[in-house]
């Protein structure tokens, strides 16, 4: 046994063949994974535990490469024995040259493969049999998530103070010869920040498709997405100005699609429009906004994901959601969620209030003169005055809310579609010459 410990949930990457394979990729970037047969969105490539490093433990690999070393031995040791140690001597090693030969074995692998982390706000690194394969891509095919002590047992965390598992699942369809990629940090500019960030940040050079063959278009976008991403957070405008907020949102989803992000920021987006009519008292909003948020989380995570798991209570917890009701604009009930359902031409038209002056709430109540108008009728808002008292809640709950959640996915749905079958149109020749756009550091 490779493991010592089973994981928190049954291995569903050890239920069948693994779908991958670990082969070199190209010189710039070494070995990494690919994909042995198509692999849809949300699957469950890897579910392992690893050895991590936490926070100024680190710094023992530059001030005492020795004692790192033992260090780092221990942890191998205490996770299976002699077998899983010669699994993890087998990794790549680009530093066992510099210092002390064989001494720095476990050190220098853990150097070379770890895969950066965010353990409970403390950054991190972290190793897995699997994992260590697993590139950088800027726009990635694979997301990955990480598992503490306090997720796996809370209360009794402290009596398995190492135990970290790492998850990666595919947030894409992967099309068979593709390689496997996650991001190890989302860094939101043009081609040439990235890479000069990533040098920075990792001491390597990105070589992903988007780094190596910049698109002018992709480019474009991603020097603008910052400064739309930062408007959706700001206390400011989501008090002040929502309908230019929610308006922001619906661009930036737009160009998501566009040019393929669908890891954790696309997640975050729906999380940030649910936030925002939170606080405005919009249950109605709210709940669509909730519900698309934990979809694309269960996807990137599972459902016992940290992140899925609390979306999936907001969803079905509303007021729970952080500063509901700070302002009563745009007050609404989960049942007024219909009006989209009834209107599914014109849902973004609703959903984002596309139209309205920037310092506008557009309540869902003032849209019900549309419902069963013909589809051939212009759009326009019916207004009525508000009165301060509470509106009434409806009774009857629209059958159709979760075919709706369904139909805000089909363009993500439709890019997997195209994008799968261009990778099957492509020769086989033409997609060796494509290793350069991706694969794993020297590990790089």
């Amino acid at each position: 046994m490779s493991h010592a410990r089973s994981p928190p949930e049954a291995d569903k990457s050890a239920q069948w063949e693994k779908p991958f394979a670990k082969v070199f990729i190209s010189e710039e970037k070494g070995m990494g994974l690919k994909a042995t047969s198509d692999i849809p969105a949300g699957t469950m490539l890897i579910n392992e535990e690893v050895i991590a490093v936490l926070g100024e433990e680190r710094l023992k690999s530059v001030t005492n490469p020795r004692e790192y070393n033992q260090f780092i031995a221990a942890k191998v040791k205490a996770m299976g024995g002699n077998e899983y140690a010669r699994q993890f001597m087998s990794l790549p090693n680009k530093c066992k040259e510099h210092y002390d030969g064989f001494m720095n074995i476990f050190g220098g692998v853990m150097e070379t493969c770890n895969f950066p982390a965010n353990l409970d706000g403390i950054p991190s690194a972290v190793v897995g049999l699997d994992s260590a394969y697993l590139n950088h891509a800027c726009f990635p095919n694979v997301v990955v998530s990480f598992l503490t002590p306090q997720d796996i047992y809370g209360e009794r965390a402290g009596q398995h103070p190492d135990e970290y598992w790492i998850r990666a699942y595919t947030c894409v369809n992967v099309a068979k010869g593709e390689e496997l990629a996650a991001a190890y940090n989302h860094l939101n500019f043009p081609a040439a920040t990235r890479k000069a960030r990533m040098q920075g940040f990792y001491a390597f050079d990105c070589h992903c498709e988007h780094c190596e063959k910049a698109d002018p278009a992709v480019d474009g976008f991603m020097d603008v997405y910052g400064k739309i991403e930062r408007t959706l957070i700001q206390p400011h405008a989501i008090e002040n100005e929502p309908a230019a907020v929610l308006e922001a949102a619906y661009d930036l989803g737009i160009g998501m699609i566009a040019v393929g992000i669908f890891d954790y920021r696309y997640a975050t987006l729906w999380e940030q429009c649910a936030v925002l009519c939170a606080w405005h008292s919009d249950e109605g909003r709210a709940l669509v906004f909730a519900g698309r948020s934990h979809a694309t989380y269960e996807l990137l995570e599972g459902a016992d994901g940290r992140n899925s798991k609390r979306l999936w209570y907001w969803r079905n917890n509303i007021q729970e959601l952080p500063g509901f009701g700070a302002s009563k604009r745009g007050k609404s009930s989960e049942m007024e969620a219909k009006l989209l359902v009834y209107n599914p031409r014109r849902h973004a038209e609703i959903l984002f209030m596309l139209g309205a002056k920037k310092k506008e709430y557009v309540r869902l109540s003032d849209y019900s003169g549309v419902i069963g108008q013909r589809e051939d009728e212009s759009f326009g808002w019916i207004t009525r005055e508000h009165d301060n008292e509470d509106d009434d809640d409806e009774k009857e709950t629209p059958q159709q809310l979760e075919a709706f959640l369904e139909e805000l996915e089909n363009e993500k749905k439709e890019y997997d579609q195209d994008r799968l079958a261009k990778e099957k149109e492509k020769p086989s020749a033409n997609k060796k010459s494509k290793g350069k756009g991706k694969g794993k550091k020297a590990k790089h």
